[in-house]
C-alpha cells in the first residue's frame, strides 16, 4: 500500500491502528521541537512529531506527535521506517528517551530505523534503497544500514551528514 500525496494523512496513519502491517515506511517531516523547556515527559512525547498530508493548513490535520503514536496497536509491525529529520531524538529522562521512538515501541515496533539528526533529502532516498535492497538480500536491519552506508560513502555522499544521521533500534532479530 503507497499513500502519497494528499493521501499520506494523519488519518490513513491511525487506519493501520490494530492492522497487520509488517514494514511501516514513512518518508516526510519530522522534528523534536526543543524550545519549550520542560522536563515532563508527556510534554516531550507531545513535542516529537511527524508531519502528514495538511499540516501546512494550520487547521489541527496533519501532525503527529510520539503521544499520539504510543496509543496504536502496532504489534503485528516487524520494521517503521522513519525517513525523516530528527525522529529518534527527544527528552531523556527517568526511563531512556521520550520522543517518537518510544511512540513507536510503545505502539509495539519491534525495530526502529530513525535519524537523529537533519537529513539530506537525495542521499537519504539513495540510503532508502540501498537498505531495502540489503533487507530483501536477507541482512537484519543493522546489516542493512551498514551496507547501505557504506554504498554511499563508495558514491559521492562520503561525508558523515549524509550517510551518519540513521540509527537502528533493536535491530537484531
Amino acid at each position: 500500500l503507497l499513500l502519497s500525496d494528499t493521501n499520506a494523512s494523519d488519518k490513513a496513519l491511525f487506519s493501520l491502528n490494530d492492522s497487520k502491517v509488517n514494514i511501516l515506511h514513512i518518508a516526510t517531516h519530522g522534528a523534536y521541537v526543543e524550545s519549550v523547556k520542560s522536563e515532563d515527559e508527556n510534554d516531550a512525547m507531545k513535542r516529537s512529531i511527524m508531519a502528514f498530508a495538511g499540516a501546512n493548513l494550520g487547521n489541527g490535520y496533519g501532525i503527529v506527535t510520539a503521544a499520539d503514536i504510543a496509543k496504536m496497536n502496532l504489534r503485528q509491525c516487524n520494521l517503521a521506517v522513519l525517513s525523516a529529520c530528527e525522529t529518534a531524538l527527544g527528552m531523556i529522562g527517568s526511563d531512556g528517551v521520550f520522543g517518537l521512538q518510544r511512540g513507536f515501541k510503545n505502539a509495539g515496533v519491534r525495530t526502529l530505523l530513525m535519524s537523529l539528526r537533519t537529513v539530506n533529502d537525495a542521499a537519504t532516498t539513495e540510503m532508502m534503497i540501498q537498505f531495502y535492497h540489503a533487507l530483501m538480500d536477507g541482512q537484519t536491519p543493522n546489516q542493512a544500514l551498514r551496507t547501505a552506508q557504506k554504498f554511499l560513502r563508495r558514491n559521492g555522499y562520503d561525508k558523515p551528514e549524509y550517510w551518519a544521521s540513521f540509527i537502528v533500534l533493536d535491530g537484531q532479530q
